[in-house]
């Protein structure tokens, strides 16, 4: 499978607490199977009682992805202590929920291109993205395998359109971003 993503995308790195704007609040916290049921088999004399008191079945699931949710208040995710994620903290990364572990990832298959971005409503993914004073360049290589299975990966299949038109369309795009890019550098000099 071939991957394109923007230079920019490894670069990003959770900045937790200090954060101005973290993502455990204000969303519902999706539970993928796999976690809930690690969750409900967690030995963690604390955590463990937790993590099976609040994390319930999402009844209106769809998918694998969305099978369970979090308990939040108005204050967010319940495990949210002093804006670290207590999940993580205690049981470490592998405990996280697939949507935990990758936001503020973004992961879309168009044919046979999985296609990386990082959401920009995450501040620091933001500012990775908007005050890189390089133009936009994108990274075009071969992905053989990846380190955890893709959650929520959105899968776009040709369907009464032009054979190839999505994954041109997704290749013109990636060019003239990179181009608009280089050309505004060049006209407002490097302070644009």
């Amino acid at each position: 499978m071939r991957r394109l993503q923007p230079e920019s995308y490894h670069a990003f790195r959770c900045v937790g607490a200090e954060c101005e704007d973290t993502c455990c609040i204000g969303w519902n916290v999706n539970v993928d199977k796999r976690t809930y049921d690690a969750y409900q088999s967690c030995q963690d004399p604390t955590l463990g009682p937790r993590l099976r008191e609040l994390v319930a079945i999402n009844i209106g699931g769809k998918s694998d992805d969305d099978y369970a949710r979090i308990a939040l208040t108005s204050e967010g995710c319940l495990f949210l202590k002093e804006q670290l994620c207590s999940i993580h903290r205690t049981l470490g990364e592998a405990y996280l929920s697939n949507m935990c572990a990758t936001y503020p990832r973004i992961l879309n298959v168009v044919d046979d291109v999985l296609e990386r971005s990082l959401d920009l409503a995450c501040p620091e993914a933001a500012r990775i993205v908007l005050t890189n004073p390089s133009p936009m360049e994108f990274d075009r290589k071969w992905a053989w395998h990846m380190a955890r299975t893709p959650p929520s990966i959105r899968l776009f299949k040709q369907q009464k359109v032009i054979p190839g038109s999505l994954s041109d369309i997704s290749t013109t795009f990636a060019v003239l971003l990179s181009s608009y890019c280089r050309i505004g550098k060049i006209l407002c000099g490097s302070g644009w």
